[in-house]
């Protein structure tokens, strides 16, 4: 167990110390900056800003973030041509999935912490005054949130990769299909109506996104992504198990 996690941490701090991920929570940050500082009739800086206002801004960025950290977690051990070494190290590659499951986990939760902080912060600033008790509820609904939307996006990148063995690709169809979810969903709405409406908003992909980008998430809709995303873990299991790693 304690070789497990020192892996898996390595990982994660590899990430986390990454140019690429550093640059992408900047560009969050001066993102989050730049639409509070021209809020609705905003007369000064954060006029008029709150935390409800400011979270789902800095939300923008780092759907992204995670969603590209996921899609290149196992992948890009194809791509650096460092597959069979990590498949032969010893571990299984049931392991390998959960190692790198680990600190994908690890990170998401690094980066939820960061948007509470951040979005709290600017709320004080802006004299949206907050209680202790409202900030560590915020705060444990951001972590399990990031966590279930990093093991989601993260279940079905392994999975695409056991089909793929490729970084390009499976990174192309991952934020392909995160970018447009919500509008083929709306597409099929409006064309079919509102039969498919509750359908539509329960798929896994869908309870995702929206609980991602607003910050809620119910214990039924916990499940769904829970469940999902084991079944997609063993399927990459398997497959992994009858291919061979090149």
């Amino acid at each position: 167990m304690s070789k497990f996690i020192r892996i898996s941490s390595v990982e994660a701090k590899y990430v986390i110390r990454n140019k690429g991920f550093l640059f992408g929570l900047f560009l969050a940050f001066v993102y989050l900056i730049g639409i509070m500082s021209f809020w609705g009739d905003a007369k000064s800086f954060l006029d008029g800003v709150t935390f409800k206002v400011a979270y789902p801004f800095f939300s923008d960025i780092t759907y992204y973030i995670v969603i590209t950290i996921a899609a290149t977690s196992l992948s890009k051990e194809f791509a650096f041509k460092t597959s069979r070494v990590v498949f032969t190290s010893g571990l299984s590659r049931y392991q390998v999935l959960l190692v790198k499951m680990s600190s994908l986990l690890m990170v998401s939760v690094f980066i939820a912490i960061l948007h509470q902080t951040v979005v709290n912060i600017m709320a004080l600033l802006a004299g949206d005054q907050r209680d202790t008790v409202s900030i560590l509820t915020n705060l444990g609904t951001s972590i399990l949130v990031y966590s279930l939307f990093a093991l989601f996006v993260g279940s079905v990148s392994f999975f695409l990769t056991s089909l793929l063995f490729s970084r390009l690709w499976t990174l192309i169809i991952v934020i392909f299909a995160f970018i447009m979810e919500r509008q083929i969903r709306a597409i099929i709405m409006l064309v079919g109506g509102e039969k498919y409406t509750d359908f539509l908003n329960q798929t896994p992909m869908a309870i995702a996104t929206e609980s991602f980008l607003y910050n809620s998430l119910s214990l039924s809709k916990s499940l769904i992504l829970l469940i999902s995303s084991a079944i997609l873990l063993l399927l990459t299991t398997y497959i992994l198990n009858k291919r061979e790693i090149r």
